[in-house]
This record gives C-alpha cells, sequence and structure tokens, in this order.
C-alpha cells in the first residue's frame, strides 16, 4: 500500500532530521545539524542558487529530501548539484520521483545546462533512477578507508629524517599560526590555490579568494588545527597539505584535500603528510580514516594503496544535460 506523504521546503528547524538521514545512510557522508546550516550559509554567501524540499509522512517523519546546489570551487551559473535521498523504509513509494520532479521544475526555471548528482556503485536501484531520467555515468570516485588501529609504520622509518635532510620538514596549521601569527592564513590559501588546481574534476576550478577560504575551511566547525599537516621549506615556502576534518556526527576522521607543488613531488612528500595524519588519529583514538579519490588520479591512488587504505564501493558521477537552445 502506498502511504500518502506531503512535502514542503526546508526550514532550519529541519536541519537534525536531515543530517540523522544522511548520517545514517552515508557514514562517509556524516554531519551534523550545524554543519548543514554552515553549508547553507557558505552557498548563500557566495551567491550560489541553493534549495531543499523534503517529503514528509503523515506523522510529520522524514522520508526523504532533495537538494541542489552549485559547486562553489568549480562555478558556473547553469550548472547545478543535485542530492537525493529516500529512507530505505520508505521506499518504492512514489517519494523519489515526487522530489526529483520538483527538482527539475525549479532547475528548469534557473535554466539548467548541466545536472550532476552521485549514487553508489552497489545501489543498482539509484543507477537505474537516474538512468530512467537522462543520466549517464561520467566518472568514478573511489572511496577508501583505513583501519589506524593495526596500522604499521615501520616500513616508512626514516622518511621525514630524509626529507629535513633535502631542506623540508612537516608541521601542522597550529604550529604556522604560532610562526606567523599575522600571515599563516594567507600563506596556506597560497599554497591551496597552487595544489588545488591539479585535482582532477568535471568542471574548471574557480578561484577560492582568501575570505572564501577563511569562511569554509579555516573556519568550518570540523577543521582540526593540529590535524592539518604542512610541509615547509627551511626557507620558509610552503610546499604541500594533507588535511583531516571532523564530522560532529561521526568518530570518523575524513582526509579533505593532500597536494604537493609540482616542482617538489616524487619525493615522498604525500605519503609522509599522510603518515602524520595517521598518526594524529592513532593519538586520539580514532580507529577509522577515509578518504575519497577520482579514478583518474592515479599517483594519490597508489600513495592510499601502499598505505594500505581499502577500497569501498565507487561514487558514481551521473550526469544529465540539457539542450542549450
Amino acid at each position: 500500500m502506498t502511504v500518502p506523504f506531503h512535502s514542503r521546503h526546508f526550514a532550519d528547524a529541519d536541519a537534525p532530521a536531515v543530517a540523522a538521514l544522511v548520517s545514517r545512510l552515508y557514514p562517509d557522508r556524516a554531519v551534523s545539524a550545524t554543519e548543514l546550516l554552515n553549508f547553507d550559509r557558505d552557498q548563500q554567501n557566495a551567491g550560489s542558487r541553493h534549495a531543499r524540499f523534503l517529503a514528509l509522512t503523515p506523522g510529520e517523519e522524514l522520508a526523504g529530501f532533495a537538494a541542489y546546489s552549485q559547486s562553489l570551487g568549480q562555478f558556473h551559473p547553469r550548472r547545478f548539484r543535485l542530492e537525493l535521498i529516500v529512507a530505505p523504509e520508505w521506499r518504492q513509494q512514489g517519494i523519489g520521483a515526487a522530489l526529483y520532479a520538483w527538482a527539475e521544475t525549479q532547475l528548469l526555471a534557473l535554466d539548467v545546462l548541466v545536472l550532476r548528482s552521485d549514487v553508489s556503485e552497489a545501489d543498482e536501484a539509484a543507477q537505474r533512477f537516474a538512468r530512467q531520467r537522462g543520466f549517464a555515468e561520467e566518472r568514478r570516485t573511489w572511496v577508501s578507508s583505513l583501519d589506524v588501529t593495526h596500522f604499521d609504520d615501520a616500513p616508512y622509518a626514516g622518511l621525514e629524517a630524509r626529507l629535513l635532510a633535502g631542506g623540508l620538514q612537516l608541521l601542522s596549521a597550529a604550529d604556522l599560526a604560532r610562526q606567523h601569527p599575522d600571515d599563516w592564513h594567507a600563506r596556506m590559501h597560497t599554497l591551496f590555490s597552487e595544489v588545488r588546481l591539479d585535482v582532477p574534476r568535471t568542471d574548471p576550478a574557480t578561484p577560492i579568494s582568501l575570505e572564501q577560504y577563511r569562511e569554509w575551511i579555516l573556519d568550518d566547525p570540523g577543521f582540526l588545527p593540529q590535524a592539518f599537516v604542512l610541509a615547509q621549506t627551511l626557507g620558509g615556502e610552503l610546499v604541500g597539505q594533507s588535511d583531516l576534518y571532523r564530522s560532529q556526527n561521526s568518530r570518523d576522521l575524513f582526509i579533505g584535500l593532500t597536494g604537493v607543488k609540482r616542482a617538489w613531488r616524487g619525493l615522498g612528500l604525500a605519503t609522509a603528510l599522510k603518515l602524520r595524519g595517521v598518526q594524529y588519529a592513532q593519538a586520539q583514538g580514532v580507529t577509522r580514516i577515509w578518504t575519497d579519490n577520482e579514478s583518474s588520479n592515479a599517483p594519490m591512488l597508489r600513495v592510499n594503496e601502499r598505505l594500505g587504505f581499502v577500497r569501498e564501493p565507487a561514487r558514481l558521477s551521473m550526469v544529465r544535460h540539457w539542450p542549450d537552445l
């Protein structure tokens, strides 16, 4: 029997229920209500078009939601992302179809050109749902996790000493802030702005200002200054980074951006940076860290595999194009 449900726009008071649903179904994307509202704030402050729509049971239980947004790091006014989630216990009730119909109507009014959405490689029903609505697979992102409780760093003994002998030292963002209290954030932004350009992506990267970097990264509630590891030359130039973040809804830690300037690659820096992250996680009693990498990013995938990261089902980036009339 089909259960009747009703729909309405998201309100801030709905954030705990939405965050709980995302975290329950996708632990690697765990998010808290505060983090969800921070995302909305960042979208609004950046001038992005963003909205969320809820499907509720007669008892006001959240059955699912759809949300569209625009990528702040590769912004295009007619390119959007869609997140559509229906709780397993409420699937096959027409909820997903109704939520998608709402999103499509909204996006057509915004003159959408490209719409992307991620589905799990293991979720055949979600893939079928997307294909029936004109989506096709565009690329794959591998989600990989590492159980740090059993990690053996013996094979990497002496790596940091070799790097130091070559004029490179590792430090945390907290260390950098103590060394350069007046401009540590600007130094990190300069490094970030360069290494992010080599990250595989669907659309060209658009600039992220220092103010946006502070708001989106340094002021993020999951930012961990001691776990944001940097590589610095003895002359003070930052040449690499690897950062760990924590969601308020998960004990696991997530590796965000690991990147090394081109002139300093091939020395083992990415490995050394990630090792520091593993050590931080172990010291904090964390059992698992995870990351994701686009399938074409072979160098970083090799680093992760050597460290013992285990691949989980991939995320499929599905894309739908509208004719540009």
